[in-house]
Parts: C-alpha cells; structure tokens; sequence
C-alpha cells in the first residue's frame, strides 16, 4: 500500500518536496519561487480538512491560482476533486 506523501508531513518537508521533487518518481522539481511554493503549501492544508479543525497558514486562495498555473504545472499530475490530473491524486 502506497501513502500519500503529504499528509504526515510538516509543512518545511511539504515545501521541500515541491521544490525539489521526489527522486525516483514522477514528481519532479518545481520551478516556483519561495511565495509560490508557500501558497501551494497553504493550498494544500486547506484541502486536507475544515478550516475550523485546521488552522491554514498563509493565503489558500493564492496558493490556488499557483496550483492551477501553467508554470508550477502541478495540475498536469495532481487531481483535486475529479478536475485535471493524469498520474497522483491530492
């Protein structure tokens, strides 16, 4: 069984494995600067449960737009809720 990579992670080790990938799997290293690369990681948090339960750092919404972009690119391999996304799901 394969765990989602992100959920047990902190939010440093999250950051980390945007920009840096994942060495051996189809997640490759992400072109996006420091603040793009934080607003994923908001956006992230804001998905994994209801805001009242789940205190979100930074701005989700922001974080959103980056997901979404053509640069970041995340959209191309991730899935939120059915739309986009071939090879992972969020």
């Amino acid at each position: 069984m394969r765990r989602s990579l992100w959920h047990p992670l902190s939010d440093d080790a999250i950051f980390q494995v945007i920009r840096k990938g994942v060495p051996g799997a189809d997640m490759p290293p992400s072109p996006l600067n420091d603040d793009q690369t934080w607003k994923i990681v908001a956006f992230i948090h804001a998905l994994t449960g209801p805001a009242s339960t789940n205190p979100v750092p930074g701005d989700p919404a922001a974080g959103e737009v980056v997901f979404w972009g053509a640069k970041s690119g995340c959209s191309n391999c991730h899935s939120i809720f059915g739309k986009d996304g071939k090879t992972a799901r969020t």
